[in-house]
């Protein structure tokens, strides 16, 4: 004790007060006559002694002791909730052993929906970083912040003197000033601030600035000529004048940009997310969301960080923070307050915020409770314990079914590998132990996690293990992902897989689809049209729940009228195999004319394909059937060598505006074999035209550099090689610059090759 006085006074000498903690309550004064003295006598002495001691040395400092029971008095004035002392004195609780196991359970409860050897840093994850105040998201905010400072600080060294600024311009620089003070105080606040309030003031900030950068433009021109407003001026005043006369006018310039970056930056949810204590991550069917919320538990509880991961599915009768104790085998004598608390005496102990998760509240067997009574009572609880962070997830088609999104909610959308295909390809290939493209896949669909996956089981039916070079049809990709899936399904459902069931199925389920010209058919529905093909007693081997599981199909809930009650309607998964059953289904009539008549010639053939393919629609129906109609530019030309475009006999849909976009939109999906002369023509006639060109451009560049491919890079040179300078120049680098800006084809082709092996 003596030691540990004399090294404090030591390192502080302006201490005034030392309190030693004594996990035990002394002995109090003997009874007259007893010999000895008590241990509150013996620490009393010793106090007077050591304050004595010290006042010897000019140290003026009083002692105290804190008992056992004067302990005890204080943790209970402070914990009414009782949360410190179940985290502090019940050893079995908040251990890093069992938070470790509880995120185990929840691992092993995702299982195919998360798979740690694809972890790939999605937007999302950077979403959940700056959300749970992980470092990564801290360096890269006081990078934004440093940089906003070095550019006010560049401009307040030119404006700093009063004496150099236009007379017009004082008050609009004190002005700036101030705004510039508050506005740096506000993005450097960690509580949650009023967004609107906040744009409002970078907004008038910005129109503050742009008056200066008018006032200090008129005043260099005014005194240095019509010519002052280009680089050489400033470079001949500054190498051979060394003076800087355009630099309040530049620096102003700077700062201006730079709130401009600033504007953009508090618009994006990561900016709210660290000032938030609730976030609701959405997106559609399979695009990753619970991978992406295990994945990050699991990153962070390596920090040290508490998280704890539950499912929608968990939760149903009981109140959720009592689903919460029993899904971490608490006991059931613990308090809603008592479970809060202590998970934030926890976070309190690791300095960071503890993050709850719950996944897919749209699985909840009771969901609409979450609206109705769960969601804001818990939210609600959780707001009164700082530390604790509260993390939702749910499908979009559910999103007004089970919450009502209020201010305090920060909502992120998940879209998969969205500007990370390149490395989500590569790992999903090693992962499936195929062999990776050798042509960029560029195709949307390929942002999907669940996709991905249905693709690569697909293809490791294949004795190559690797997708045929430049050859990816969309028809032939639909037959190998239903094969391989017949061959799935066959084994749980006990069947030969030599019965192609699967495949019956979900054409029985597109011809029901296209006969009633709707994408969603009732439960009832179509669970009677899949039990046509193959049906059994026992429910764990039904072939229409094995087509879910195997993600071929989904379920919405919905309402047939506002007063109705709520039906379960089937649809398939993903809207461009929808497209491709509904459109080969009703193409098969045609087909089988074709193999009967051997004279069925191209007219004849056209004329029965333009009865099909909406022969009176505008261009607003057209619109609504843009997915069957690029189907259709697909299969047309592979199985009929004919174009969309010679099907459509209404003259008043507009040719560029909707015809010759939809044909190239599905450019990545046909094979080789089925690019025509008159498809090369096509595209020349579009590239002309500016209603269609960037999007046959964008096209273009996604099947650039197909070897043997009719319209790769070879095809785009000789194309450009045919204009004269003055027309190509202005054309090709205005189309590619806006087609890279907008993070197009030509972007995502050059950030492929970056990344690709080309050796």
């Amino acid at each position: 004790m003596k030691n540990s006085l004399e090294t404090a006074v030591n390192n502080h000498p302006e201490i005034t007060i030392y309190i030693y903690c004594i996990p035990f309550d002394p002995t109090g004064k003997k009874a007259e006559g007893k010999r000895g003295k008590s241990q509150t006598e013996k620490l009393n002495e010793w106090k007077e002694e050591q304050i004595n001691n010290l006042k010897d040395k000019r140290i003026n400092i009083s002692i105290e002791f804190w008992t056992a029971s004067k302990l005890r008095d204080y943790l209970l004035a402070v914990d009414k909730e009782c949360g410190l002392r179940r985290y502090w004195f019940d050893l079995e609780v908040m251990t890093n052993d069992w938070l470790k196991k509880r995120l185990n359970d929840a691992e092993v409860q995702a299982s195919k929906r998360y798979s740690p050897k694809l972890s790939i840093n999605v937007p999302a994850f950077d979403a959940l970083e700056a959300f749970s105040h992980q470092n990564s998201w801290k360096k890269q905010n006081e990078r934004f912040l440093e940089e906003f400072n070095e550019n006010i600080k560049s401009w307040h060294t030119h404006v700093n003197n009063a004496g150099d600024l236009p007379e017009n311009s004082h008050e609009l620089v004190k002005n700036i000033r101030e705004k510039i003070i508050s506005l740096n105080l506000i993005l450097s606040l960690e509580n949650f601030i009023d967004l609107q309030t906040l744009i409002f003031q970078i907004s008038n900030l910005i129109e503050n600035l742009i008056q200066l950068e008018e006032i200090f433009l008129n005043e260099l021109l005014k005194k240095h000529g019509k010519n002052a407003e280009t680089p050489q001026f400033r470079q001949f005043q500054a190498e051979y004048q060394c003076v800087f006369p355009a630099a309040k006018l530049d620096t102003t310039r700077d700062l201006l940009k730079c709130l401009h970056k600033v504007a953009e930056w508090v618009s994006n949810p990561k900016f709210l997310l660290p000032k938030s204590q609730f976030m609701l991550l959405r997106g559609c069917a399979g695009v990753g969301k619970t991978h992406a919320i295990v994945d990050h538990a699991v990153h962070i509880s390596k920090t040290g960080q508490i998280c704890l991961v539950f499912y929608g599915e968990d939760f149903t009768g009981d109140e959720p923070w009592k689903i919460i104790v029993n899904k971490l085998g608490l006991s059931s004598n613990i308090s809603r307050d008592e479970l809060w608390a202590m998970i934030n005496s926890a976070a309190e102990a690791t300095e960071k915020p503890a993050i709850i998760y719950i996944d897919a509240l749209n699985e909840s067997p009771e969901r609409r409770r979450w609206k109705t009574s769960w969601l804001e009572p818990l939210r609600q609880q959780i707001t009164n314990f700082p530390r604790l962070r509260l993390c939702v997830s749910c499908r979009d088609t559910y999103l007004d079914e089970v919450c009502d999104v209020t201010s305090e909610w920060v909502e992120f959308e998940h879209n998969g590998f969205v500007g990370r295909e390149f490395d989500a390809i590569k790992q999903f290939f090693e992962f499936y132990q195929l062999e990776p493209p050798a042509t960029p896949l560029l195709q949307l669909e390929f942002t999907n996690p669940l996709f991905l996956h249905l693709i690569c089981q697909a293809i490791q039916g294949i004795e190559s293990r690797s997708i045929p070079l430049g050859s990816l049809g969309f028809t032939d990709v639909l037959r190998l992902l239903l094969e391989d899936k017949n061959k799935r399904i066959a084994e749980v459902c006990r069947y030969d897989n030599r019965d192609e069931n699967v495949t019956e199925a979900v054409n029985a389920l597109a011809k029901k689809m296209a006969k009633e010209k709707t994408r969603l058919l009732s439960r009832e529905t179509a669970r009677e049209v899949v039990n046509q093909i193959f049906s059994v007693e026992d429910s764990e081997r039904s072939l229409f729940i094995q087509l879910e599981k195997e993600g071929l199909i989904a379920f919405v809930e919905q309402r047939t009228r506002p007063l109705a009650s709520k039906k379960w309607f089937c649809r398939f998964t993903f809207e461009r195999v929808a497209d491709f059953l509904i459109a080969l289904f009703l193409l098969e009539e045609i087909e089988a004319n074709q193999l009967k008549y051997t004279n069925y010639n191209v007219s004849q053939l056209c004329e029965q394909l333009s009865n099909i393919i909406i022969p009176n629609s505008d261009n607003e129906t057209f619109n609504v059937n843009k997915g069957l109609l690029e189907a259709f530019s697909i299969i047309l030309p592979e199985k009929f060598q004919i174009e969309l475009i010679n099907c459509i006999k209404n003259k008043n849909i507009d040719r560029y505006k909707i015809l010759l976009p939809i044909i190239s939109s599905g450019f990545q999906w046909r094979t080789i074999e089925s690019f025509s002369i008159i498809t090369r023509e096509l595209v020349a006639e579009g590239l002309s035209n500016s209603n269609c060109c960037p999007i046959i451009l964008d096209s273009l560049f996604g099947i650039a550099v197909i070897p043997n491919h009719p319209l790769n890079a070879e095809f785009i040179h000789d194309l450009l090689n045919q204009q004269d300078l003055t027309t190509r120049d202005p054309f090709w680098c205005g189309s590619l610059h806006k087609n890279f800006e907008e993070k197009g084809g030509a972007w995502r082709l050059i950030q492929w090759s970056f990344q690709a092996d080309l050796s």
